[in-house]
């Protein structure tokens, strides 16, 4: 093994068994999935180096930074090279079993397994918060809330015996009221993670990993309903566009690959149904090589030491968790919920309570209604009793003001005043003078 001046520096325990003076590793170059492996170009010196993930756990475990050989083939193609072409690999390479039979794997450095990712569901129904109990507990619960009522508007004068009842119906209420707080709580956990899987479904896989051979063998998925990718991008736009439109309807891959796809687009997807426990991610050495042993140590001081969140954190973002797969499906997969889950709740509450306001105060709004549609529609409404409707002119007087007359309409007569006494028969009616209908 070499570092870029040329000078050897560290040589690894075992390094005398092998056949070359220097350690070729054996690194890939893909577009996707960078977080983990990604080879670049320094435009400075034109110089070709790795780094992500699995590189810094490469380097953890050596302590020196090395000059590494760059590869563009599939992990199979690739570990099949060992030890022609490499002495190792480092690589997001899954420990598997076939892959036993040409290669040797160091302990794993990450934890795996094949899970199933999907595209959340919409939003519940408003009407969600009725799913809790049955419509005959439903049933007994509204009869009991007007008996209630009725109950406590009979004793509301005997104060005791009203305390007593409201007392029993509290107690009911706190019963049911826990009881559908769980209920509903379950019910929007389960349905969260349920996922009907259908062989008419198309499902996406990790390109030029064992994933293709892993869903035909194990998940007997035909191979017409599967399509590749590369990168997270490429999974979620898949998702998104869903198998009418060309995309998927789920993707089966790794959990590390998973994680980091729930981590990016946060809520949009969850994890559902078993996991596929696998041997996890190793580095790769010919059969037999002792460096197996030296690397396996080194990874395991690395792993459980400080440095591995850091690692984590550093290449997958601050949002990464280690935590069981269950735990970050329900924590990924399930959204808070919103005004439109609960919109039935407010359009019953709201509409018995604007029923209420209306009902008391009814006789108001019937009357400032009715002088509304006088001052609009006068003509639709007949005279009150004893009106007699009087045309006015512009100045506002009647035509009895205007010939020094007033129309008696019942009302009880004021007394006459000395100034304004009736005439006497046969006299004409004074100007000014008030005729008082007989």
């Amino acid at each position: 093994m070499q570092p870029p001046d040329g000078d050897c520096v560290v040589r690894p325990k075992g390094w005398e068994s092998g056949a070359t003076e220097h350690l070729r590793v054996g690194i890939p170059w893909k577009p996707g999935f960078r977080e983990f492996v990604n080879v670049v170009v320094d435009p400075k010196t034109n110089r070709t180096y790795a780094k992500g993930f699995c590189i810094d756990i490469f380097l953890a475990t050596l302590k020196v930074c090395h000059s590494l050989l760059y590869s563009n083939w599939s992990y199979d193609a690739m570990l099949q090279k060992i030890p022609k072409e490499y002495d190792m690999v480092v690589a997001d390479a899954t420990i598997w079993a076939p892959r036993l039979s040409y290669v040797d794997f160091t302990h794993p450095y990450v934890d795996s397994g094949v899970v199933l990712v999907v595209k959340n569901k919409k939003p519940f129904s408003m009407w969600i918060f009725v799913k809790p109990l049955r419509w005959d507990l439903w049933l007994a619960i509204i009869a009991a809330c007007i008996l209630l009522g009725v109950t406590l508007r009979v004793l509301e004068r005997r104060r005791q015996w009203s305390v007593f009842v409201l007392v029993c119906w509290l107690f009911m209420a706190f019963v049911l009221m826990q009881s559908f707080t769980a209920n509903l709580s379950a019910i929007l956990t389960v349905d969260q993670l349920e996922f009907a899987f259908s062989d008419d479904y198309y499902v996406g896989y990790h390109k030029g990993s064992f994933m293709k051979e892993f869903l035909i063998e194990h998940l007997h998925i035909r191979e017409s309903r599967m399509r590749d990718y590369l990168s997270t991008e490429e999974y979620h736009d898949a998702l998104s566009k869903g198998s009418q439109n060309g995309g998927v309807d789920a993707v089966f891959d790794e959990l590390p690959y998973m994680k980091l796809l729930l981590n990016r687009y946060k809520s949009q997807y969850k994890m559902v149904g078993p996991t596929y426990r696998t041997g996890g991610m190793g580095f790769a050495f010919p059969i037999g090589s002792p460096l197996v042993a030296h690397f396996s140590r080194a990874i395991l001081n690395v792993t459980q030491g400080p440095n591995m969140v850091f690692f984590e954190q550093k290449n997958f973002g601050p949002g990464f968790s280690s935590q069981d797969p269950l735990s970050s499906a329900i924590t990924q997969g399930t959204s808070g919920l919103t005004l439109f889950e609960f919109g039935g709740l407010f359009i019953i509450t709201g509409s018995l309570v604007a029923f209420a306001l209306i009902y008391s105060e009814r006789e108001i709004i019937t009357r400032k209604l009715t002088n509304t549609m006088r001052c609009f529609f006068p003509f639709c409404f007949d005279p009150r009793p004893g009106e007699v409707e009087v045309p006015r002119d512009n100045g506002g007087a009647t035509n009895g003001e205007r010939n020094g007359t007033h129309q008696d309409t019942g009302d009880t007569p004021q007394p006459h005043s000395p100034q304004h006494s009736p005439p006497a028969p046969g006299e004409p009616a004074r100007q000014g003078a008030i005729i008082h209908a007989q």
